[in-house]
């Protein structure tokens, strides 16, 4: 494409540099080579509104992206192009920053000892980490950090902390532990950056653990089949957990209770909370987009995790300490 410098290979695909003064003229030569994701952050970093811009003809495309320039140059000079593999389709578009476009582990320092990536998503323009953990069943919960870094480091660093299972799963997340570390990457230098990278391995540590105690009560809490549909029909009336995903997971329980084949790979029995938590989670996976199932995965979590709050009681079941920011980037 006319203008663009390839400058290696990262975040999964091959980085491409083009000239903010460039823009219309990429779109001109080759818009059949944006995907999905593509298009989408290519047309949030100039500014435009998707389905707007898809209404127009070509022509008033071009001009919105000639007229959107001078937006587009408050922010960079450059645009990055995350490419396939291939170099043939455009899969995700961000402003250069002064972070650069090499892989998190050059970049950040997110030593692959101590992180694993687990998903990388241009849906969501996030490439997520969690810690690296030998000791665990490849298909059971385990508590968890996870390291969400934006591709091509336009956006925000988050630090989340949940449950994770490596099989079937993005990872479901404590929204009022993760509500307090949100870092915007281009108002910080690389060195805070990589400081936070390396303290954040031994954050739970540092605020305390409420999540294994909170394995443990689901595994200790007993139902028979009517109690498991009891608790789904609870969690239709009082969570965010979509519709659809309860009724497969009602189905799930009548399959088993019936003795009839259930999906491969999916729980194959119903004795416990645990139980119907993994059966929605893994459900949770048929949904459209990562977007989707990782919102579903987070009500899943919500719901268990009030109950299990309203059981114990808020300070056994919350964050030791309140100041993550303050713990994971001192300022002195």
């Amino acid at each position: 494409m006319q203008g663009m410098i390839e400058l290696g290979r990262a975040f999964g695909g091959r980085v491409f540099q083009g000239s903010v003064e460039d823009v219309e003229k990429v779109y001109a030569d080759d818009a059949e080579a944006f995907t999905k994701s593509g298009q989408i952050s290519f047309l949030k970093a100039n500014g435009i509104p998707v389905s707007f811009f898809n209404r127009q003809t070509e022509k008033t495309q071009q001009d919105l992206l000639v007229a959107q320039k001078h937006h587009l140059r408050t922010k960079s000079d450059h645009l990055l192009y995350l490419k396939d593999n291939e170099g043939e389709k455009i899969v995700f578009v961000a402003p250069q920053t002064p972070h650069g476009w090499q892989d998190p582990a050059d970049t950040l320092g997110v030593n692959p000892s101590v992180w694993d990536s687990c998903r990388l998503d241009h849906g969501t323009g996030v490439v997520r980490y969690t810690q690296r953990s030998e000791k665990v069943d490849r298909g059971e919960y385990f508590p968890a950090l996870f390291l969400d870094i934006p591709i091509l480091y336009w956006g925000r660093l988050g630090l989340n902390a949940g449950l994770y299972k490596m099989i079937c799963t993005n990872g479901m997340t404590d929204t009022v532990f993760s509500s307090q570390f949100r870092l915007n990457l281009k108002k910080q230098s690389l060195d805070m950056l990589s400081a936070i990278v390396v303290n954040s391995s031994n954050a739970l540590a540092e605020f305390g653990n409420p999540y294994q105690k909170f394995l443990n009560h689901l595994q200790s809490v007993p139902l028979s089949f009517s109690d498991a549909r009891s608790l789904l029909g609870n969690m239709r009336e009082k969570s965010s957990v979509p519709n659809t995903l309860i009724k497969w997971g009602e189905r799930h329980v009548d399959q088993i209770e019936a003795q009839r084949d259930v999906d491969a790979g999916s729980p194959t029995k119903v004795e416990c909370e645990y139980d119907v938590l993994d059966t929605l989670t893994f459900h949770a996976q048929k949904l459209p987009s990562v977007r989707a199932q990782s919102s579903a995965e987070g009500g899943v979590f919500s719901f268990f995790y009030g109950q299990f709050r309203d059981r114990v009681g808020r300070f056994e079941s919350q964050i030791k300490g309140c100041n993550v920011k303050g713990v994971l980037a001192p300022t002195n």
